[in-house]
């Protein structure tokens, strides 16, 4: 787990973590930012920073992500370079899947 402070802030303002899924080298990246932080890109490095840490890990091949159809966190994980996947639809709402392949 991640966690991420601001140099003027002596508080945790957000979290990142990776979460096994598979044996074969599948995990599952998730983030939050502290209400009072968001839009200040805080999940963005984290995720970023997670994302760099998982690169340099033999046992890790791919990451996924499941974010809102057309939410912020939609545009963090293109951003990091995660392609589409695939979706679901529950209760009307729409979750888009994304991986990213980290042994590149």
């Amino acid at each position: 787990m991640f966690f991420g402070r601001l140099p003027e802030e002596d508080n945790v303002v957000g979290a990142c973590s990776l979460e096994k899924r598979s044996e074969s080298g599948l995990y599952a990246i998730t983030y939050l930012t502290h209400p009072d932080f968001e839009g200040r890109r805080v999940a963005t490095t984290l995720a970023a920073h997670a994302v760099n840490f998982a690169k340099k890990k033999p046992n890790i091949t791919t990451l996924n992500a499941a974010v809102k159809e057309g939410s912020v966190d939609e545009r963090v994980v293109q951003r990091l370079g995660f392609l589409y996947d695939w979706d679901v639809v529950d209760g009307g709402r729409r979750t888009n899947m994304y991986q990213l392949d980290t042994s590149k």
